[in-house]
């Protein structure tokens, strides 16, 4: 029987040089550097390797995209908006980077905000629709459709699909909540759909939205979320989070037919979970507690950080991104704050019967890739971003 690790962790290492990172991982190769205009917010690549790296000035927003060998290919840009209240949190791609969608919150009228950039570096969301203000927007990863769980004002539960041209479509579909995922090359949308007195869980291809799975959801998985960081789409399992305010349940389902796998209970409320960048695992967020969990629903991971040593307030961040690097039996989870100035930190966790070690805490970026069956790791670290390859 596979063996697993629970370690409840009284220390926390004391934060550490921006190269100590190094050390946690294998063997790297040093594939470029390059410096932005500006402090990196956030960063993703998409199919191809290509990478986007998000900044900030003074009164715009900036993507930058970098080729695989650290050229500059192209830059977006657009004004922050009716005001200079607005900062940027994080990126999202369609997967050939063709839609770059950029959120934001802005701090006066304490709403998210949105920028939406194609091909050419434009914005194309006008000020004046809609979803300028949408929560958690995201496009799908055929890049086709986008998707919001709601918006400013009275309407900020109701969800919504629109087209590549914002217009709203499938509006009679009976949908509580959706989230988009990728079925091969195509798009899927996985969502919560009440009818009558039932709810499901279901699948539907897009854009006929033909119906790939439906599940008829019990008292108890009833109360699942289907909305970003509350959900974890891998290859085979679709992981996600039961709705209530002290919530300790995680649901599994068969990402290919719906079929209800297991739930699991955690010793801790979960702010938010990831899915691995392969394999089917998910991480799992509390306030200061991390766990890893796998198809299976065995724990590999279960940490729990001392409250005195943590030197930073996790639970107050503007974003969290995990990322598991389940070969090397590797988390990362980044964070930041914004107050008036950017903060970032993370903390990595090595996990395994032979070589867990207590998590370190550094003050850089982190996120990862695989391209051609290997395995990439980007770190930034102020205005710096780098490229690594693991060497195998």
């Amino acid at each position: 029987m596979k063996k697993t690790l629970m370690i409840i962790i009284l220390s926390i290492t004391p934060l550490l040089a921006s190269s100590a990172w190094i050390d946690f991982f294998p063997p790297l190769e040093k594939i470029y550097a390059y410096s932005a205009p500006s402090t990196i917010v956030d960063m993703e690549a998409d199919d191809a390797g290509l990478l986007y790296i998000l900044t900030m000035a003074s009164d715009s927003v900036f993507v930058e995209v970098i080729s695989t060998s650290g050229e500059l290919v192209r830059t977006c840009r657009s004004a922050l908006g009716p005001t200079t209240n607005a900062y940027p949190v994080g990126i999202q791609l369609s997967r050939h980077g063709e839609i770059i969608v950029v959120r934001g919150w802005e701090k006066v009228l304490e709403t998210p905000v949105n920028w939406v950039f194609d091909s050419t570096g434009y914005d194309i969301l006008e000020p004046t629709h809609l979803l300028k203000y949408a929560e958690w927007l995201q496009v799908s990863p055929c890049g086709n459709f986008f998707s919001c769980q709601g918006y400013r004002g009275e309407n900020s539960q109701i969800p919504g699909i629109y087209d590549r041209n914002f217009n709203e479509i499938f509006a009679d579909l009976p949908l509580e909540q959706g989230f988009f995922a990728r079925s091969g090359d195509i798009d899927m949308l996985v969502a919560k759909e009440n009818r009558e007195k039932d709810q499901y869980l279901t699948a539907r291809e897009l854009p006929s939205a033909k119906i790939l799975f439906e599940t008829k959801l019990d008292d108890n998985t009833s109360r699942l979320s289907v909305q970003e960081a509350k959900i974890a789409v891998t290859e085979n399992c679709i992981f996600t989070l039961s709705n209530l305010c002290a919530n300790r349940t995680l649901y599994c389902f068969d990402a290919k037919t719906g079929d209800f796998l297991w739930e699991n209970q955690t010793q801790t409320d979960i702010i938010d979970i990831g899915s691995g960048l392969d394999g089917d695992a998910v991480a799992i967020r509390g306030n200061f507690c991390y766990v890893v969990r796998d198809v299976s629903g065995e724990v590999s991971l279960d940490y729990c950080l001392d409250l005195l040593e943590v030197n930073f307030d996790f639970s107050f961040s503007d974003k969290v991104e995990s990322t598991i690097w389940l070969k090397y039996s590797i988390l990362v989870s980044s964070f930041f704050l914004y107050d008036d100035d950017y903060i970032f930190q993370s903390l990595i966790f090595t996990f395994g019967d032979e070589k867990s070690t207590a998590p370190i805490q550094v003050l850089n970026l982190f996120d990862g890739f695989i391209l051609n069956g290997s395995y990439y790791i980007v770190e930034a670290f102020e205005n710096q971003v780098s490229l690594y390859r693991i060497i195998e």
